[in-house]
């Protein structure tokens, strides 16, 4: 399983104030059910990003561990790879994000 390096959201806050001129999919997120906290960042391959934990869930899902992958495939709709608490994964196909 992927595993970002930020220790924390404070660290990952701290990257994107160095780090102003990203994608708007870059930052901290939150689900609407706020179970999770997630950090998004690009990753080297241009339109994809990362969403990772910015804390642990449980002894399985630590902070840093990542959560779910986009791959930018159009204007703000993305393709995206989301992992359950079994570290099984589930496609969805051109879903708008933003």
């Amino acid at each position: 399983m992927d595993k970002m390096s930020f220790k924390g959201e404070a660290a990952f806050k701290s990257y994107l104030d160095k780090n102003r001129a990203q994608s708007n999919v870059v930052g901290v997120w939150q689900t609407e059910d706020k179970n999770y906290r997630v950090g998004v960042v690009a990753d080297r391959k241009k339109g994809r990003y990362k969403g990772f934990l910015l804390s642990k869930r449980d002894e399985l899902w630590t902070e840093g561990k990542v959560k779910f992958t986009l791959k930018e495939v159009s204007e703000d709709k993305f393709d995206s790879k989301y992992y359950y608490a079994d570290f099984t994964s589930t496609k969805k196909l051109g879903r708008t994000i933003l």
